[in-house]
């Protein structure tokens, strides 16, 4: 039923939007049975809402006040939105069984709060999800409430809760009857009691923020849930927990921090002479009986016991009431589990509860005890089933209680309470304890108490023991295994009284088993345990108290395997002084106790540095004791223990403290000091190890059967496969009820075939471990032999090798060389050096011939090598040189490939090899290497000359000097000549023609003018260029006039190496008809080139020179109409022979016979070759013929006439020089070595235009 308030709206347009609503819900049919939900309207700023109601939306615009229970139907939806408020008036809730989305935001946080509050009102019920509830719950705020927010499942979809805020209540968030909901980043603030609480639920809680509560996350009833990231802070009640699991929960607990866990103090006693009352406990993570459960990566700080409350006095005559027990304080305790793992996490500062007070004072006759201190425990596991593993934890800064200090009476003062122990991690009755990776250290027991010390009738009480981890007892098995255990110190006894209390102990690991004969297996291994402090005694007036023991590991009722543990640094507390006698007795540091073991092991354990506690002052002076080893048996059981392979060092008393019924055997353990009680027994074993060798001393004697006996019985009787038989056992002595040892005799020796070995038998010593080396007597002589020489050895000295071996004798000692020469049978001793297994001797012959060699050598035992008998090699010595000659080869080769041939030298007759060399002009190349052959078939790479020698090597190796020069050579030349240039080719030829072939190489004379015909049966001469590559062959008489003739040149014309011409020459010229009758001067033109060649220049030459100083003066003559003189013809001739390189004519000139030319031609050919000989190749020469001027200029490779005609031919004569000049300017390279290719001539040609046109003038 809902209350409508109605009234004006506060708004404009209220009672529009009112009708809206209400004609809107009654549409949707969201009215509830009877009664319409309408809209707001809030005449005080408020809307009162209480009963079922439907679909709504609760807004900013009222403030929303719940004055009785609030229920969203099955199939509503309440909608809250931001920054909207909430009142609900005492025990007042929002029950949910449809839809509620209440979610604020990080800046409209949605206010859920008490409608009244004062003195005596009740907080409101709060939000409550019943099980057919869905919806969401975020960025709100509860304060004064009940359960600020309530989820009972199941739920078909479970509401999400989370960044909210609740300021106080009775309880944060609880989730109740198979919830699934997730609970994240909500923030508690204050509780009453539990931040959280699940029950029967599976909730994953994350990330949540809680403080001020008496337990943080509760969680019981059957369930799995997961909490991981939270953090919790300022936890404390009777019963404080950071995270509590119980009654079938199963919980995931992982990367939480919890810090600030205080448990309340115990109230003091109530009435008189009544018990204070215990402390409260405190814990970080506490599981009972859960299915299992996971703990890990958690941060556990600050957790602190209640301390016991103090007992009551007694008002009347009666004793005083005992101090209250001081709670205990845990960071992780998990109880009647089956299955745990705990790992990872990371716990400090715990402190149990001080004991309280005892009661006292006039008028109690008999003070109060002071109450026992809590203890402290970083991991605890009770009582589990199946396993229990501790892994990777970090325990650090534990610390038991202070035992309470005993009440003053009228009579008799109270004792002190007993101070409380400290555990790192304690297993009890945990199956399969396994704690491994954990690192414990500073712990501390706490103080015993004192009495009161008014009367001094009350006792100092025992200070709390330290011990960094415990399994009592064992169930099933425990491991123990690298754990660094460091820094723990036990509580000192209580003062004041008679006596003093006892110091607590210090132990690193404890474990023990239950005396039910079944001595469980108990592995301690790699574990690191250093620093560890007994308590001091308290003092007393007749005895102080006993220092309390350090001890390093300690296994009772079991059967321990203990292996590499590293015990360092164990001191025993200080008795506690007295003023009168019985000072307390120091307390024992030990480093391993072995208490009613069976077949216990220590193997490769390490203990350093025990030392017992001083005794207290106050005679006598008690003794104590820093022990290694510390075995103990009873009447009933022996304990047996082995210990192989430990070290010692700086332990206070005694390595080994055999007690009665113990018996103990030391493997391979070095110590000085045993105590063996008269029904105790110590054996004493060491490893032998027995090596049969070879007389060499190291080579192993394979299959030697090796018998060791000890006391006359074989122990050992064995074939050895390697010949090293190791790890022997043997015993050395024995400490039967006494520390005086019993020695063994040991007897070893060695045998195999028929061999004997030194010192076999013999007496060996087992006070420690070793080898026995059994060496076999050498009785077998040596063997060597020279090493196989080569054939021949072209030196009188040389090296020869050997090889030798003693096999596997005492080994080498000298060796000898010996040596025969030619046919002798006489060895002759050559040399003696110290023996190797190879080396060498430097022999040096006498002379060239036959040598054997043999060696012998001797061992070191005197054994010595027979012999010689027969060699053991041979040479031959030749130190002569061979000598070799590649045969002559001809001038030219005209084939790429030829045959080459060689041979020895005259005498010469034991060459094994030729290299064969040429050069084809830059450098010996080697062409035939270590040939056996004579000859071979040469291929040039390239044409050119190329010369040969060869190098002869004999049997021996001698090598021939190289020759400085060649044994031959040859040209190789395969080019076929060919023609570049003929003439005359013209008609109207000369009659006197000069015929010129020139070839594109040397060509053999003889075989050119063999192949060289004119038709006509003209006879003539030849004429060769010094190069042999231009011939001209000049007719003996005139040739007919008017006759065509055809100059042959066949292809049996052949250069230097033989190769014919490529193709033959057939050209054919004509001469000019023959003259009209009558005589003309002309006609006797072609006598001038004959007289030339006959008579010389005497004939017909007015020869000048010109020179540039001054012309020749004129000749007068009659005054005459003048002609301007120019070139006609040019003839440019080679200096060297006169070859004609070309020939260039201003004009067809019909008017000037061609034999003219010819003749003119020949004459400076002549004239060329006789008159031009020296070296004044500057100056310019004039020759005329008839009414000719020829002007002739010469320069260092050209000749060059010009036919002038007209007067006054001096100006040419620079110009001509000009000429030549810039021609062998430009083109000296190809003047300098002219071999006759004409192609020089079209490269020239302008240069003689440029003459002929006068160009040359400027």
């Amino acid at each position: 039923m809902v209350n409508s308030h109605s009234g004006p709206h506060r708004r404009t347009g209220a009672w529009a939007i009112f009708l809206m609503i209400v004609v809107g819900a009654s549409v949707l049919g969201l009215a509830a049975s009877g009664v319409t939900a309408v809209g707001p309207s809030c005449p005080t700023g408020r809307a009162y809402r209480s009963g079922p109601i439907g679909t709504a939306s609760w807004d900013t615009f009222c403030i929303w006040v719940m004055y009785g229970n609030v229920t969203v139907n099955l199939g509503a939806t309440l909608t809250i939105l931001p920054g909207t408020t909430v009142l609900a008036d005492p025990s007042v809730h929002l029950y949910v069984r449809g839809t509620l989305r209440a979610d604020g935001s990080s800046g409209g946080l949605i206010t859920f709060g008490a409608n009244r509050t004062g003195v005596g009102v009740g907080a409101w019920g709060g939000v409550q999800f019943n099980a057919s509830a869905t919806g969401s719950l975020s960025w709100a705020s509860f304060d004064r409430v009940d359960r600020a927010v309530t989820v009972l499942g199941p739920t078909p979809i479970s509401p999400w809760i989370h960044d909210n805020t609740v300021i106080q209540a009775g309880i944060g968030f609880a989730f109740l009857t198979g919830s699934t909901s997730t609970l994240s980043s909500n923030t508690i603030r204050r509780t009453t009691s539990f931040g959280v609480y699940v029950n029967a639920s599976s909730i994953f809680v994350d990330r949540n923020t809680i403080n001020g509560t008496t337990v943080a996350i509760q969680l019981e009833q059957p369930g799995t849930s997961t909490v991981s990231s939270n953090t919790i802070t300022n936890v404390s009640s009777t019963f404080a927990a950071g995270i509590s699991v119980w009654y079938g929960a199963t919980a995931n607990i992982i990367n939480n921090t919890i810090s600030g866990v205080r448990a309340l103090a115990g109230s003091g006693g109530p009435t008189s002479g009544s018990n204070g009352r215990d402390g409260g406990v405190a814990l970080g993570v506490f599981v009972n009986a859960a299915p299992a459960a996971s703990v890990s990566f958690n941060s556990i700080d600050t957790i602190i016991a209640g301390n016991g409350g103090n007992g009551a006095a007694n008002t009347s005559v009666g004793p005083g009431g005992r101090g209250g027990r001081g709670g205990s304080a845990a960071g992780i305790v998990v109880a009647a589990t089956p299955d745990v793992s705990i790992y990872g996490n990371d716990i400090k500062a715990l402190t149990g509860g001080r004991g309280g007070a005892g009661g006292g004072g006039a008028p109690t006759n008999n003070g109060g005890r002071g109450g026992d201190a809590g203890e402290a425990a970083g991991i605890e596991v009770f009582s589990t089933a199946t396993s229990a593993g501790v892994s990777s934890n970090i325990v650090t800064g534990l610390t038991g209680g202070q035992g309470g200090v005993g009440g003053a009476g009228t009579v008799r003062d109270g004792s002190g309470g007993g101070g409380a122990d400290a555990y790192g991690i304690i297993f009890i009755s945990a199956a399969q304890a396994d704690a491994s990776g954990n690192l414990v250290q500073t712990l501390r027991g706490g103080l015993g108490g004192n009495t009161s010390g008014a009367l001094g009738t009350g006792n100092g009480a025992r200070g709390g023991d330290a011990t960094g981890i415990s399994v009592v007892p064992i169930l099933g098995s425990s491991t123990v295994h690298a754990n660094t255990i460091d820094s723990l110190t036990g509580g000192f006894g209580g003062t004041r009284g008679p006596i003093g209390g006892q110091g607590g102990n210090a132990t690193g690991v404890i474990a023990f088993g239950n005396n039910d004969g079944l001595f469980n297996a108990t592995s301690v291994t790699y574990d690191w345990i250093s620093t560890l402090t007994g308590g001091q005694g308290g003092n007393g007036r007749t005895a102080g108290g006993n220092g309390g023991s350090a001890s390093g590991i300690g296994v009772v009722f079991a059967t321990p395997t203990l292996g590499s543990d590293t015990i360092l640094t164990l001191q025993g507390g200080r008795g506690g002084d007295s003023t009168g006698a019985n000072g307390g007795r120091g307390g024992d540091a030990t480093g391993v106790i072995g208490a009613l073991v069976a077949d216990g092991r220590s193997s490769f354990d390490s203990i350093t540095s025990v030392i017992k506690g001083a005794a207290g002052n106050g005679p006598p002076v008690q003794s104590s004791y820093g022990i290694g080893f510390n075995f103990v048996g009873n009447a009933t059981f022996t304990s047996r223990f082995t210990v192989d392979n430990a070290s010692f060092a700086f332990v206070g008393n005694y390595e080994f403290f055999v007690n009665n019924y113990s018996w103990a055997v030391s493997v391979n353990t070095p110590f000085t000091r045993p105590a063996v009680m008269p029904a105790g027994n110590l054996t004493v074993q060491n490893f032998l190890d027995v090596e049969a060798f070879w007389p060499d001393g190291f080579t192993p004697v394979t299959g030697a059967r090796i018998i060791i006996q000890d006391n006359g019985v074989d122990i050992w009787n064995r074939t050895a496969a390697t010949g090293d038989q190791s790890w022997i056992l043997v015993t050395d002595r024995v400490y039967i009820g006494s520390n005086t040892a019993k020695d063994n005799v040991t007897k070893g020796r060695v045998a195999y075939s028929s061999y004997a070995f030194g010192n076999s038998p013999r007496n060996v010593d087992m006070s420690t471990s070793h080898t026995e080396t059994f060496t076999m007597v050498d009785l077998v002589p040596p063997t060597s032999a020279a090493n196989a020489l080569p054939t021949y050895e072209n030196s009188t000295s040389f090296f020869v090798y050997y090889t030798a071996s003693d096999g596997f004798g005492t080994g080498l000692g000298n060796i000898t060389l010996w040596y025969r020469q030619g046919e002798s049978v006489v060895w002759i001793k050559f040399a003696t050096q110290a023996a190797a297994s190879s080396g060498q001797f430097a022999f040096v012959a006498a002379s060239n011939g036959h040598y054997e060699f043999a060696t012998t050598a001797n061992d070191l035992a005197g054994n010595t090598q027979p012999g010689p008998t027969a060699n053991n090699t041979w040479t031959m010595i030749d130190t002569l040189t061979p000598g070799s000659h590649v045969n002559a080869l001809p001038q030219y080769k005209n084939s790429m490939s030829f045959t080459v041939t060689w041979a020895p030298d005259t005498g010469v007759t034991d060459i094994a090899t030729y290299t064969v060399q040429y050069n084809a002009g830059s450098g010996w190349v080697n062409w035939l290497v270590g040939t056996t052959s004579t000859s071979a078939t040469f291929t040039a790479p390239l044409e050119g000359i190329y010369a040969f020698r060869s190098i002869a090597t004999d049997r021996a190796g001698n090598r021939e000097v190289p020759p400085s020069l060649n044994d031959t050579y040859t040209i190789v030349d395969t080019t076929r000549p060919v023609v570049t240039s003929y003439a005359p080719t013209a008609t109207n030829a000369t009659r006197s023609p000069i015929i010129q072939i020139t070839f594109s190489k040397s060509m053999d004379r003889k075989s050119v003018e063999q192949a060289f015909s004119i038709s006509g049966g003209v006879n003539g001469t030849f004429q060769w260029s010094s190069d042999s590559r231009s011939v001209t062959f000049l007719a003996s008489g005139a040739l007919q006039a008017g006759t065509t003739y055809t100059v042959v040149l066949a292809t049996t014309a052949t250069d230097l190496a033989g190769n014919q011409m490529l193709n033959p020459l057939t050209y054919q010229f004509s001469t000019a008809a023959a003259p009209p009758a009558g005589l003309a001067l002309s006609s006797f033109w072609w006598l001038i080139p004959l007289l030339a060649a006959v008579v010389g220049t005497a004939l017909f030459l007015v020869m000048r020179r010109r020179t540039a100083a001054a012309p020749k003066p004129a000749v007068p003559t009659p005054a005459a109409k003048t002609k301007e003189a120019i070139i006609e013809d040019v003839f440019l001739l080679n200096h060297r022979d006169g070859i004609l390189i070309k020939h260039e004519t201003r004009r067809l000139r019909p008017d000037v016979d061609t034999d003219i030319l010819t003749g003119m031609l020949t004459a400076v050919q002549q004239f060329v070759k006789e008159a031009l000989r020296g070296d004044d190749y500057a100056d310019l020469n004039e020759m005329t013929v008839g009414h000719m001027h020829i002007l002739i200029g010469r320069g260092k490779w050209l000749v060059l006439a010009a036919r002038i005609e007209g007067d006054g031919s001096e100006p040419w004569t620079v110009q001509i020089e000009r000429c030549i000049k810039d021609m062998e300017d430009h083109h000296w390279d190809q003047l300098e070595d002219w071999d006759g290719d004409m192609t020089l001539a079209r490269v020239l040609t302008p240069y003689i235009k440029k003459l002929i046109d006068g160009a040359y003038a400027q």
